[in-house]
């Protein structure tokens, strides 16, 4: 094997090694923190169901109580039955420990996962340093220093379970329809959006068989919820809580990470930014539509492509979403790496870790770059909080620290990736032409 290539090798070894070595450190300090925020507030719902009998609080202002990013629980009642039946008699000793080893194995089998279904489409290896080797040494990277699934474990968020459900629905798509309706179906009922996926039916060569699925699946979760938390709970929350979500207004939130909210930061108007959050749902769901039909009688690559900007475009309805919604974007990034990756194009691939890294950016960053400024060190404070509100962070930041605004706008221009994402795939749909099929499997052909 020529020298290059194991030089390669051994640099891909030693970037997954550290990976893994500060994934463990981040890890462990999440282990060590005892109340994960988002799931304190799932068991203090499922506490007082057993001893109120009610699931959701009510009050005089419900707009005011299920505001996004309000601590109350608003999801559909279904999730519950992940928590509420180990919360009888109150909340056990290790409960957490419990859920945050649970959402480890969830997320290294999504992460498997889609992996597998990646490289069953790739070219076979060659040797021990191939394109599906290097493949697999991003994913380990990327999904290794995901910021996104460190914030999701440290709160113990819904999204590390919807991405393993939106794993399985992609991966049992073509030759287990039915079961794929069902995963997405659990999903869909656990918490509402990722209803949107059942566009997915379009590509799918037996639609009746995934819909099928879909349907038995929606009445099985939403029966449980039903029988477990009762008719009043179920009605609250249908009649009440969920028309209150799906009319929440564009929420101005400094961990609001929505692109529309984006565009507030930097100058457009707000009522302009919401009415294009209204209208970009159904521009969305066309396209994905679209991309769908596209797909369906194309190569299993093109066809997972149309998955992934399905999965984009879900996630780009959203008017208001927080950092771990990125999490999410994992299956669309293995699905750009593996089609650069198996066409040589080293450049474009490159390119397209920088944009990843933003996801990956931590604010704290800017702001340490920021205090090690001479020019802000030798003004006082009075004269940096009005340079603040005259001019705004940007603007500030460029004049007094052009390495952390560089740094700030890589960090708050990923609210644009999904854009990003959404048009590489795209690309891959409409101008890229379909490669070679992989070995044929029942039902993909």
């Amino acid at each position: 094997m020529p020298l290059k290539k194991w030089l390669s090798c051994m640099l891909c070894a030693a970037a997954v090694l550290a990976s893994a070595a500060v994934f463990a450190q981040r890890v462990s300090a999440e282990f060590q923190k005892i109340y994960p925020w988002d799931m304190v507030i799932f068991t203090d719902a499922g506490v007082a169901f057993w001893q109120t009998g009610r699931l959701y609080p009510r009050g005089d202002d419900l707009a005011d109580l299920y505001k996004p990013g309000a601590p109350v629980f608003k999801f559909p009642p279904p999730y519950q039955l992940l928590m509420a039946p180990w919360l009888t008699d109150g909340i056990p000793a290790h409960f957490y420990l419990g859920v945050r080893v649970f959402m480890l194995l969830l997320y290294a089998l999504a992460v498997a996962w889609i992996t597998a279904r990646v490289l069953r489409h790739m070219a076979p290896a060659a040797g021990p340093c191939s394109r599906r080797t290097a493949l697999v040494a991003f994913v380990a990277i990327h999904a290794l220093l995901s910021t996104p699934f460190i914030n999701a474990f440290g709160l113990l968020t819904a999204e590390i379970p919807i991405l393993f459900l939106l794993v399985a629905t992609i991966a049992l798509l073509d030759r287990y329809p039915a079961l794929a309706g069902t995963a997405l179906a659990m999903a869909a009922t656990a918490k509402v959006y990722p209803a949107f996926m059942a566009v997915a039916a379009c590509l799918a060569q037996r639609p009746w068989r995934f819909l099928a699925g879909l349907a038995a699946g929606g009445v099985l979760f939403a029966g449980l919820g039903l029988a477990v938390f009762g008719l009043e709970e179920n009605r609250f929350y249908l009649t009440r809580v969920l028309p209150l979500l799906l009319q929440e207004p564009l929420t101005p939130h400094a961990h609001n990470i929505g692109w529309a909210f984006f565009l507030v930061q930097h100058g457009i108007p707000l009522h302009t930014a919401a009415t294009l959050a209204k209208i970009l749902p159904g521009l969305m769901l066309a396209a994905a539509l679209a991309a769908g039909v596209r797909a369906r009688q194309r190569a299993p690559q093109q066809r997972l492509a149309a998955q992934a900007f399905m999965l984009v475009a879900m996630l780009l309805c959203l008017r208001n979403y927080w950092l771990q919604y990125h999490l999410l974007l994992l299956v669309p990034t293995i699905v750009i790496a593996g089609h650069l990756l198996e066409r040589r194009r080293w450049l474009a691939f490159g390119l397209f870790v920088l944009v990843l890294l933003s996801l990956n950016m931590d604010p704290s960053w800017y702001v340490l770059l920021v205090q090690h400024s001479v020019a802000l060190d030798s003004l006082d404070q009075a004269t940096v909080l009005r340079q603040l509100q005259e001019d705004g962070l940007s603007a500030t930041l460029y004049r007094y620290s052009f390495s952390g605004w560089l740094a700030y706008w890589y960090t708050e221009c990923r609210a644009l990736v999904p854009w990003v994402l959404g048009c590489i795939l795209a690309g891959m749909l409409w101008r890229t032409p379909p490669l070679r099929p992989g070995p044929v499997h029942p039902g993909t052909a």
